[in-house]
């Protein structure tokens, strides 16, 4: 989703030294984390109740999403462009035709570092604000953080992963699309690391049970 990111991906893909503990690694460095869950095993990831969510633009939970952000696929480019705006140094308030866009703007601009993201794609945008979105839901006893890569025969990462701040034992994960469309990608994404988990974990991973949702509706 990220072209930078894709890069760093198949950076360390290509030593396998670079796979600091097994076969996770994560792509950014996430200040906003514990210190000690930004390193993340594969046994973190060893509950077979993992539950996978997909997230989108508005309209995105009629299209069979998990959850959806209530702006529009356009106003993510627009807000990719003047978050770009802004990491280039210009400091003017930027207009939009929904006023609202500010706040999200201003999430972005105030977040971005210590995540570290650098919207090289406009995809990031919406990844960021999924994560801060999610975050406002959860408790001090939960972290989440994304763009966790994963390899074997075949290699991906996951946009979005939540787990417990004191194990570091991933509970949810997840992948966001800015097209509302695109939810086939979505779910194929996260069967191929369901496959991965099955490999090399679990003979069976089940999506939970929905009474046990970490999360509520967003």
């Amino acid at each position: 989703m990220r072209t930078m990111a894709t890069v760093a991906l198949l950076s360390f893909l290509s030593a396998n030294s670079v796979w600091a503990r097994g076969y996770m690694d994560h792509l950014r460095w996430d200040q906003t984390i514990p210190s000690q869950c930004g390193d993340l095993d594969i046994e973190d990831f060893d509950d077979p109740k993992i539950e996978f969510i997909t997230y989108s633009t508005e309209g995105a939970e009629d299209r069979g999403f998990t959850y959806e952000y209530p702006i529009a696929r356009k106003e993510g480019r627009q807000l990719w462009e003047a978050i770009r705006t802004f990491q280039h140094g210009d400091q003017e308030r930027p207009q939009f035709k929904n006023p609202d866009l500010y706040e999200d703007f201003k999430a972005l601009t105030d977040n971005y570092e210590s995540m570290g993201f650098d919207f090289h794609s406009e995809g990031e945008v919406l990844e960021l604000l999924a994560i801060l979105a999610m975050k406002s839901h959860l408790t001090a006893d939960y972290f989440i953080t994304g763009s966790v890569a994963y390899q074997d025969k075949t290699a991906g990462e996951l946009d979005i992963v939540i787990g417990h701040s004191q194990t570091c034992k991933i509970m949810v994960v997840g992948e966001v699309k800015l097209n509302p469309r695109a939810l086939g990608h979505a779910k194929s994404q996260l069967q191929r690391f369901k496959d991965f988990i099955r490999t090399h974990l679990h003979p069976q991973i089940f999506d939970i049970d929905p009474t046990r949702r970490l999360l509520s509706p967003l």
